[in-house]
């Protein structure tokens, strides 16, 4: 969260050296970052070449960039700044050789030269350069805001640089390209340039100006304001004030999205007020798109000459950049395009829609269907919705976020949809695809009944689609069979329907996820791995990010089943990335939550795990997704065991009500569900309940676990044993849990070297994935059997000695350690990370890194977060068993 924090010092500067000590420079920022990256650019540009031009638009830190280069001193050249304006200035010549004669002789050409105007003869210019090649020392002639000078101004400077004295190197800063030989001088070698992407700060520079304005952000936060002002120096300097103006409210970075007045201000004066009036509208109706190139251009704003403007604008530094390979297609700054978006809707009513509609149409020639369909919405034209969305449904569902597909129609009329069975079919995708609401059955039969009202050429894309929301909808429900069924049938047919190769790929993507998911909950998990890898390697191909999320989602399920816990947390980590990084919001993110949570309890560490769950919890309690509810609630079951008294109570209620729900699916887990029943009831103080449950087991592993630990808590270790032995085809968890119980079990029995080798074998199969809570389960019965292994042997002594100590209550205030991080450390805690097993403190790493303490200390708080430790030497030994030190 975003905080106010006592201003950092600044790096010491150098002092100036003697030729610029008498030098009037504008007044320094405070909170001014050295660039080190540009400072060598403009030093390698001075010292080699004729012209350095540093082109970027208002408020992009070119002054303060020149300023600050120039305070660091150490060059032993003579410097001259030529600060321009529009009001109040001297000829552009009288300022020149004003600014250049302090650093002069009396007795040297250039001195005694007379200043013309603006406009410059041939005899002044070759006297000047005569002049300047006769100088003792380089001469760096720096000319702030040249855009101001005179068209005669520049083009006697054009033709000084055309035949440059090797003494002088012009620096010069613009906000559009000056009316220079700039072709000439770049074929030369002559030409060195500092643009607008090379002047956006990059993170560490926007951390040094807010550390230098007493502010701490995250980095999260960081990287949501460098990414919203793409590292706009302005930008980023009014967000600085907003935050102090409002003395360090939190929320400020989370508002900053919607609350950008303070740059909007700034743009609306200093770019868009000062357009033509025909740019100005060229702006407004181009910015409904997010890029464009002439063609679309002229589409937008009824002009022949688009590609020569947006080159233009280019060229101007209007807020404009390339983007692509082809050095056509443009787009306008963040900030900017939002500016020129707001304003076109206030400027503009009357003419948006049509403006939306024109865009469609030609996006949707020009094969971007996606955004094709969003314009088509935004200008009310249902019919060109449907029939872009018949053919592109698979491209729209695959590449646009969840909010903006809710949002797709949000003023949908009820006539029209009633019209359109291909956008009720769309909306029913979207609907079981969130499970955000219900009414997607009577939406995809209302679709289906009025298949006629589709147009034969759309049908094939209109059956693909309600096919693929019928398969999702049948997984939800729990209808495993039915959506493998709907799901290959997709597949079989995505040849056929598909209009194009990448839409065949997408629509692949989705079916593998789709038939991958119901044969693992099916009961077939070799099948279910193959489907769920092919749908992923499909899907990061063509980006169809809900297949890939869904598909990581039961990949980490599978690894989690097969006892891969490190694998199932990193693959269920990737899967919840991009849902947020996609502002998606599927059911399977609440699978890949609910993994974590279940790693995180098999980890030992319960807080973590609880915090998962709730995550999940909030989700499933009030989506229609079953898989989803059964398997919260057998993980909820699962971390109640472990917290016992009303949560154990509660577990079991909902427990019980799963499986009355869903007897098929409940009854597929095998003695999962009904283990789990047994050992809450056994919780619960209720016992010889929780025995008949069991008594048919069917040497199923789960459950003879469980009617083991019963028995021995009954006090009949014999007989718990007599049922460990009854189990078949243990997976690795419950293997671990089994030979532990074993262990308690044949020490009642007084086998104490039995009960030692039960415990090793046990600590043999969890060493490898850190598997802990049997363990900590087991509780005191294991204590002295770990502190015998420890005193007979060191195989696996970093699990048995810390579990003994956590057994102990040595650690028990801090808890277990993780297994795996979580949550990944930033370059920036990583590097702070190197120096914490040194003797060095806050306050040395901060001098060494060029950042506050403040930040340091923020840094070290998230490293020791992350890594599960309180303290320094914690930090450095947890890292050190994690490989990261």
């Amino acid at each position: 969260m975003a905080k106010t924090a006592p201003r950092a010092r600044s790096p010491r500067r150098p002092e100036p050296t003697s030729a610029t000590a008498d030098l009037h420079l504008p007044k320094a920022l405070p909170s001014v970052v050295l660039r080190p990256r540009l400072f060598d650019l403009l030093d390698a540009g001075a010292a080699d070449c004729a012209l350095t031009l540093v082109s970027g638009p208002p408020g992009s830190g070119k002054s303060t960039l020149l300023t600050s280069w120039l305070r660091e001193g150490g060059r032993d050249v003579s410097v001259a700044w030529v600060a321009l304006r529009e009001a109040d200035r001297a000829p552009f010549w009288q300022q020149v050789l004003d600014a250049v004669r302090p650093s002069l002789g009396r007795d040297m050409l250039l001195y005694g030269l007379d200043a013309p105007g603006d406009d410059a003869s041939p005899a002044f210019v070759e006297r000047f350069v005569r002049a300047a090649a006769e100088l003792d020392r380089p001469l760096v002639l720096v000319l702030d805001d040249l855009h101001l000078a005179s068209a005669a101004a520049v083009g006697a400077l054009d033709r000084v640089l055309r035949a440059p004295p090797p003494q002088l190197h012009v620096v010069a800063a613009s906000r559009i390209d000056p009316a220079l030989p700039l072709h000439v001088l770049r074929v030369g070698g002559d030409l060195a340039e500092i643009r607008a992407h090379e002047l956006a700060f990059d993170e560490d520079e926007t951390r040094m100006l807010f550390s230098g304005m007493g502010i701490e952000l995250l980095d999260h936060e960081l990287a949501t304001v460098v990414a919203r002002t793409e590292g706009w120096a302005a930008g980023l300097r009014l967000f600085g004030l907003s935050i102090h103006a409002r003395q360090g409210d939190l929320d400020v970075v989370e508002r900053f999205a919607v609350d950008e007045r303070p740059a909007s201000e700034f743009l609306a004066a200093e770019v868009l007020a000062i357009q033509p009036f025909d740019i100005r509208m060229f702006l407004l109706r181009t910015s409904i798109v997010d890029s464009l190139d002439g063609e679309l251009a002229n589409e937008l704003s009824d002009r022949r000459d688009g590609e020569r403007v947006l080159e233009q604008l280019y060229r101007d530094n209007v807020f404009i950049e390339r983007v692509g390979g082809n050095g056509h297609v443009y787009r306008y700054h963040q900030l900017f395009g939002a500016l020129l978006r707001a304003e076109a809707a206030y400027e503009l009513q009357d003419e948006l829609g049509a403006l939306h509609q024109r865009a469609a149409v030609c996006l949707a020639r020009r094969g971007r269907p996606v955004e094709a369909v969003q314009h088509a919405a935004d200008a009310r034209q249902w019919e060109l919705v449907a029939s872009l969305l018949g053919e592109h449904w698979s491209a729209v569902f695959a590449s646009t976020d969840h909010d903006a597909q809710t949002d797709l129609f949000p003023a949908l009329p009820a006539q029209e949809a009633s019209i359109s069975p291909v956008v009720e079919a769309f909306q029913a995708l979207t609907r079981v695809a969130t499970s955000s609401s219900r009414g997607e059955a009577a939406l995809l039969a209302d679709a289906q009944a009025r298949r006629d009202d589709v147009p034969e050429a759309a049908r094939p894309g209109f059956d693909a689609l309600v096919r693929h929301a019928s398969a999702l909808a049948a997984r939800a429900r729990g209808n495993f069979p039915q959506a493998a069924k709907l799901a290959r049938l997709g597949l079989e047919r995505a040849p056929i329907e598909a209009t194009s190769a990448e839409s065949e790929d997408q629509r692949r993507a989705l079916g593998l996820a789709t038939l991958g998911a119901a044969q693992l909950w099916e009961g077939a998990p070799d099948e279910a791995r193959a489907t769920i890898e092919e749908a992923v390697d499909i899907a990061r191909r063509t980006g169809t990010t809900p297949a890939e999320i869904d598909a990581l989602a039961h990949l980490a399920l599978l690894e989690l089943e097969a006892g891969q816990l490190r694998r199932a947390a990193r693959i269920a980590r990737a899967a919840l990335d991009l849902e947020r990084v996609h502002a998606q919001s599927l059911p399977a993110g609440v699978v890949a939550r609910l993994v974590l949570a279940l790693v995180q309890y098999e980890w030992g560490d319960l807080d973590v795990a609880e915090a998962a769950l709730a995550s999940a919890d909030a989700v499933t309690r009030r989506s229609g997704d079953v898989p989803g509810r059964v398997l919260g609630a057998i993980a909820t079951a699962a971390v109640a065991l472990s917290e016992g008294g009303e949560s154990a109570d509660d577990a079991l209620l909902r427990l019980r009500a799963i499986r009355r729900r869903t007897p098929v699916l409940t009854g597929a887990l095998g003695g999962r569900v009904a283990a789990l029943e047994a050992r809450l009831l056994a919780k619960t103080a209720r016992l010889d309940e929780a025995a008949e449950l069991l008594a048919d087991s069917n040497g199923d592993p789960d459950a003879a676990v469980a009617s083991a630990r019963i028995k021995l808590a009954l006090g009949l270790p014999l007989d718990a044993l007599e049922a460990l032995a009854a189990r078949r085809g243990a997976g690795p968890y419950v293997e671990v849990e089994a030979r532990v119980t074993e262990a308690v079990a044949r020490r009642a029995l007084g086998d104490e070297d039995g009960a030692v080798e039960s415990l090793e074998v046990a600590l043999a199969l969890a060493e490898p994935e850190a598997v802990r809570r049997p363990f900590i389960d087991a509780g005191s019965a294991v204590r002295d059997l770990l502190g015998a292994h420890l005193r007979r042997t060191n195989a696996h002594r970093w699990l048995a000695a810390e579990l003994a100590a956590y057994l102990d209550g040595r650690n028990a205030a801090d808890g277990v350690a993780p297994a795996e991080l979580l949550e990944a450390l930033s370059d920036r805690e990583t590097e702070v990370l190197r120096y914490l097993p040194t003797i060095m403190s806050n306050a040395d790493i901060a001098s060494e890194l060029f950042v506050s303490v403040n930040t340091v200390k923020t840094h070290v708080k998230s490293i020791y977060r992350k890594l599960g430790a309180t303290r320094r030497q914690d930090a450095v030994r947890r890292a050190r068993q994690l490989r990261l030190l």
